[in-house]
């Protein structure tokens, strides 16, 4: 797709001038949903017809994995050895390490864990400390609350955004 410099957007000058932009704007809106909706509809046909070889291949491509997985699992030792990887003619099999992650040992709950660390090791122990801006956001309305909000550096804001909500109706009977 090309892109296109847009350069300076000047406002129109009264109402009357805003309509036909209005309308020109709804009619490019239906016709980008009428493509939309089209290749919506390739696609469809396109996934449909090769939805079932698509499938055989992959239980294939799954099942072939799982066996070179399993003889590689099998004899690891005459591969591998200190190598996490090994080289075929069609590509290289190896083992990859994943990122260290904690885990609760077998009979031991995180909250179990939670109450041994509290006790022996309160290092371990992450508090996390910041504002409670669902809070603030609660008692935006309450005076009292609202200058304190304010005098400790909070300022409780709502964006707001133009739109344009179009009537569909008329502009997609124009396009048919």
């Amino acid at each position: 797709m090309t892109r296109t410099k847009t350069g300076a957007v000047l406002p129109p000058q009264d109402l009357h001038a805003v309509e036909p932009i209005m309308e020109k704007y709804a009619q490019d809106d239906a016709r980008v949903r009428q493509i939309n909706a089209e290749m919506d509809s390739e696609f469809a046909v396109i996934r449909a017809r090769h939805a079932a070889e698509l499938q055989t291949i992959t239980e294939r491509m799954t099942k072939s994995f799982n066996q070179v997985r399993m003889y590689f699992e099998t004899n690891r030792d005459d591969f591998f050895g200190k190598k996490k990887s090994f080289d075929t003619a069609q590509g290289t099999v190896g083992y990859r390490t994943g990122t260290p992650k904690t885990t609760p040992r077998k009979g031991f709950t995180w909250a179990s864990i939670l109450e041994m660390f509290r006790m022996k090791a309160p290092e371990y122990i992450k508090i996390k400390e910041e504002p409670n801006k669902e809070m603030m956001l609660m008692n935006r309305e309450i005076d009292e609350q609202k200058l304190l909000i304010y005098t400790c550096g909070v300022e409780i804001v709502q964006d707001e955004t133009f739109f344009i909500e179009l009537k569909k109706e008329g502009v997609d009977a124009q396009l048919n």
